[in-house]
């Protein structure tokens, strides 16, 4: 199981890659369960979202720190991811991993009011309450989960996912997926597949959101609106026939750029 990366503003449209497999091992086909909760300031856990099956399983999603995707903005702290499997004869194998959801434009605001508040307490009161060293650990957790060793290690492991953006008339914390294509073909590229792979498995974590795809043509190409037809068809058929998307789930379009634009763009939508 990982997360990458560690720690995100949601405010800021930043989301963090969920993945997990399980595998059949030698006591039979496993059942698995998928958990994410909420650690409170008295580390007790609210459970938010739980995703449950059977077999072999690899589960590659997008977590954008909002209520099924699209909702409410979850509140900043610790967030656990959690999967368990249990084969036949009972045996039960569990991991975890912790994300860091930062706070919010309005908490940073409290948070600095509040800081002025206390240094000038500090003042008239040395700083020897056991509340105060309670809360080191997590400071120095989010410190370590950001440090700039795991970033370039992780950005050589998603390079091509550097492109995904979240474009200007798209929600906070919704990614536009670029989807490349080999060069003169309507065959879409290796990297550009494990994209596919991660949007129909986040489609299968949020079954009500539906999928728009934009297929682009640049406008000095030779029939550029079946240009950016086919390539939109493509990335269509791709989710149909390799991942079981619903055709009626998926919403397509094109457009031909003035500027040099021979992709397609996906990303889900709520209706």
């Amino acid at each position: 199981m990982g997360i990458y990366p560690p720690a995100i503003s949601a405010y800021r449209g930043e989301g963090a890659v969920i993945e997990f497999s399980v595998f059949e091992g030698s006591g039979g086909m496993p059942s698995w369960k998928f958990e994410i909760f909420r650690v409170n300031q008295d580390n007790s856990m609210v459970p938010l979202q739980t995703i449950e099956g059977q077999g072999a399983k690899y589960n590659q999603t997008y977590f954008n720190g909002r209520d099924k995707f699209f909702g409410d903005y979850y509140p900043s702290g610790r967030y656990i991811f959690s999967i368990t499997a249990t084969d036949l004869n009972g045996k039960e194998t569990a991991e975890k991993r912790f994300l860091l959801l930062k706070p919010s434009p309005e908490e940073e605001k409290k948070a600095a009011v509040s800081a002025k508040t206390s240094s000038g307490k500090e003042l008239k009161q040395p700083p020897v309450s056991s509340k105060n060293t309670s809360k080191q650990p997590l400071k120095q957790t989010s410190s370590k989960t950001a440090s700039p060793k795991k970033s370039k290690a992780a950005v050589k492991k998603t390079s091509d996912s550097q492109d995904d953006i979240q474009s200007e008339d798209t929600p906070s914390g919704q990614v536009v997926y670029k989807i490349y294509f080999s060069q003169g073909k309507y065959e879409i590229t290796p990297n550009s597949k494990k994209k596919l792979e991660t949007i129909a498995s986040t489609m299968d974590n949020y079954p009500d959101s539906k999928i728009e795809i934009t297929g682009y043509a640049y406008k000095k190409e030779a029939n550029a609106a079946a240009a950016a037809k086919k390539r939109a068809d493509t990335v269509r058929k791709e989710l149909i026939n390799k991942y079981g998307i619903d055709p009626k789930n998926i919403k397509q379009k094109t457009s031909v750029s003035p500027t040099l634009k021979t992709i397609a763009e996906v990303k889900l939508i709520q209706e």
